[in-house]
């Protein structure tokens, strides 16, 4: 099975991937993707809403993340460039749509799990920054401003919190989606992975191994640097970890 993997930020250039695609492949056979296939919004939102009381500050930087950042920028993006650009989930949509094509989710690992797989030390990290950044700001009048300088630093405390919850699951999440592929490598001769940009290598090395799967490029060029950030901190935990 050849593969062509489109990896970006989540929130991205539509054409310039679907173009990059075309050119690989005239007629692919099936999608494989990363985070397409989302629970119901009153779902996720209460998955989400459970980790609050073990790690609030997490849970509000991964609310803003997903609802913000990615569906509201997503939204944004594409409307501004009339379709241009947006999120994967778009470019799904588009590539089995234009292909007539099935496509599969290859990412099922709930974060969640981890944080109450250990949730007495996610509860620490959490409650103890709250409480320390409350003490250190509150002196302050409580007015407008001092009112968004804390929800600033409260949120980039909870990113900071989430990237290293990402580099916790890292390892078993592209353990996961590597292994989605390889089951079905036997039924398909060309396949697109759609994924973000931090997982491109990982995946792209685990897929590379197998005798039966040509990865055609395996590693991402011109990495973002917010990705290239990911990947260091992804690095610097599994030494740590072994």
């Amino acid at each position: 099975m050849d593969v062509w993997i489109s990896s970006g930020t989540h929130v991205d250039s539509i054409a310039k991937r679907e173009e990059r695609i075309n050119e690989r492949f005239e007629s692919p056979d099936v999608v494989f993707a990363e985070g397409a296939k989302k629970p119901p919004a009153r779902e996720q939102l209460i998955s989400i809403l459970r980790i609050v009381p073990g790690a609030p500050v997490l849970a509000a930087a991964v609310l803003f993340h997903i609802y913000i950042s990615v569906k509201m920028h997503g939204r944004i993006q594409s409307n501004i460039s009339d379709g241009d650009s947006g999120r994967d989930v778009e470019i799904v949509r588009n590539i089995t749509s234009h292909h007539n094509i099935e496509w599969y989710e290859i990412d099922n690992e709930l974060l969640g799990q981890y944080v109450h797989s250990n949730i007495i030390k996610w509860g620490i990290l959490n409650w103890f920054s709250l409480f320390g950044i409350t003490v250190l700001m509150w002196p302050s009048p409580l007015v407008m401003w001092s009112v968004i300088q804390y929800g600033t630093v409260l949120l980039l405390i909870g990113y900071i919190l989430f990237i290293a919850l990402l580099g916790v699951a890292n390892h078993a999440r592209e353990e996961k989606m590597a292994e989605e592929i390889k089951n079905k490598r036997e039924k398909y001769d060309q396949a697109i992975i759609v994924l973000g940009e931090a997982h491109h290598p990982g995946v792209g090395n685990r897929l590379r191994n197998e005798s039966e799967i040509n990865v055609l490029n395996p590693m991402p060029k011109n990495l973002n640097w917010t990705t290239r950030m990911l990947l260091r901190i992804f690095t610097i935990y599994n030494r740590i970890k072994k």
